[in-house]
């Protein structure tokens, strides 16, 4: 069956077959090995994420054909060491309100125009020069198109965030991050037994602080992705990806080229249990000019494994673990061992409770004073439904890093309350 011959259509067929993972923990922008890996990843989730939306949504305002969704969060929080150092802590109070849109066009039946944006502020009570505005990082124009059995998507994400915990190798400083932008395509085909993927897209990010120029860089990243659908519960398949990058400041990072290869596949165990596991080899090759003790190639491997489990209709949990490459910023390259857990707990009436955890091993590569790190975090989120529009949710997260260098391990402690109105 094509995707414009049903009533319901089957476009959400491709993120169940390709086993997207439901985990969704503070540090998810890592959660991949090469970028054009992760950038494909990512447009799966905010497939999955744009149906749940239209799923789930009470829009409260309308203009013709558009429909709109306005919310605001206003949240306080406790950090106790903003500038994750391990001497001269800077602990500080944060405000931070935060209004949010979310609109859906439909131009058709099944082809429709998405926006998705979160516009905020953070308030420095003690600290006022880190002051910033802020994109949240899920931000996204989408123009999803389905012909027969194609699903094609045009997209544009974009952030703007500061968030040193996003990366293991940064310590000392409150103000890490910047600019993200990410356009291009997806094009899914359906070929009952066997989907085929494959997209185009083109990064860019500028530094907010000046002191990390040197990772300005823009990259063209190539996917695709064959699976076959062995019986109604299994899929299998191949996936490759490439990538070329070019920093603004070629001095200390060297523009490169990469490109994997791997297995993929999906289990539906039960209707209740999910496992995806990933494996595959990657490759860099760095600009000679910039010169690197160790040589100009790089070849390492990446694995994942998957896990979502609906226990009962009050407890779930998934876990996502695995070895992953990246681009680095001290070094042109970061090796990850991860483990990343998630569970949510419905067991209190009209209270959602929602436990998570995480552990990283990275070793920074391809300079002699890389640096190896050890990283923990752990958080609990406490969420009450007020009223139909009004809710509240309470969090404290915990995340410790242990280094081989001096001064570059930490300890943290944040606690934030925070309420959401839909208007």
């Amino acid at each position: 069956m094509s995707l414009d011959q049903s009533h319901k259509p089957r476009k959400w067929l491709i993120t169940s077959r390709l086993g997207i993972s439901g985990l969704l923990v503070w540090y998810a922008d890592t959660a991949f090995s090469q970028e054009a890996l992760r950038e494909s990843i990512a447009g799966e989730k905010a497939v999955l994420a744009r149906k749940q939306g239209l799923e789930n949504a009470n829009y409260n305002l309308k203009a013709g054909p558009v429909k709109f969704l306005f919310d605001a969060d206003l949240s306080v929080e406790l950090n106790d060491n903003v500038n994750v150092a391990e001497e001269d802590r800077q602990e500080d109070l944060i405000l931070r309100p935060q209004l949010n849109l979310r609109s859906f066009w439909p131009i058709t039946e099944v082809n429709s125009v998405n926006l998705t944006v979160g516009l905020g502020y953070a308030k420095y009570f003690n600290n006022p020069q880190y002051d910033r505005f802020v994109v949240r990082p899920d931000s996204e124009l989408s123009f999803d198109i389905y012909v027969r059995n194609f699903r094609i998507n045009l997209f544009d994400r974009f952030s703007y965030t500061q968030d040193p915990l996003s990366q293991g190798s940064v310590s000392g400083i409150a103000e890490y991050g910047g600019l993200s932008n990410t356009g291009g395509l997806t094009v899914d085909w359906d070929l009952n037994k066997v989907m085929v993927s494959f997209g185009y897209s083109h990064f860019n990010f500028i530094s907010a602080v000046p002191q990390y120029d040197y990772i300005n860089r823009g990259s063209d990243l190539f996917f695709a992705r064959g699976g076959y659908q062995i019986n109604s519960t299994t899929v299998v398949g191949l996936e490759a990806t490439g990538g070329l990058t070019d920093y603004d400041e070629n001095i200390k990072l060297g523009d490169n080229s990469t490109y994997s290869a791997g297995l993929f596949a999906t289990w539906q165990v039960s209707s209740k249990l999910r496992v995806s596991p990933r494996v595959g080899y990657v490759s860099y090759s760095f600009d000679p000019s910039v010169q690197i003790p160790s040589g100009n190639d790089a070849n390492t491997y990446y694995f994942s494994i998957g896990v979502n489990h609906q226990i009962s209709e009050f407890v779930s949990y998934s876990i996502d673990a695995g070895r992953e490459s990246q681009l680095g910023i001290n070094t042109d390259y970061l090796q990850l061992y991860f483990v990343r857990a998630q569970a949510a707990w419905n067991i209190i009436r009209r209270v959602g409770i929602v436990t998570e955890f995480f552990y990283e091993n990275g070793e920074e590569t391809r300079i002699s004073s890389g640096e190896i790190f050890n990283r923990f975090g752990a958080a609990l989120t406490l969420s009450h439904q007020f009223t139909e529009k009004l809710s509240t949710r309470l969090t404290y997260r915990f995340t410790t890093k242990d280094s081989d260098l001096p001064l570059r391990g930490y300890q943290q402690n944040y606690l934030l309350l925070g309420l959401n109105y839909r208007f």
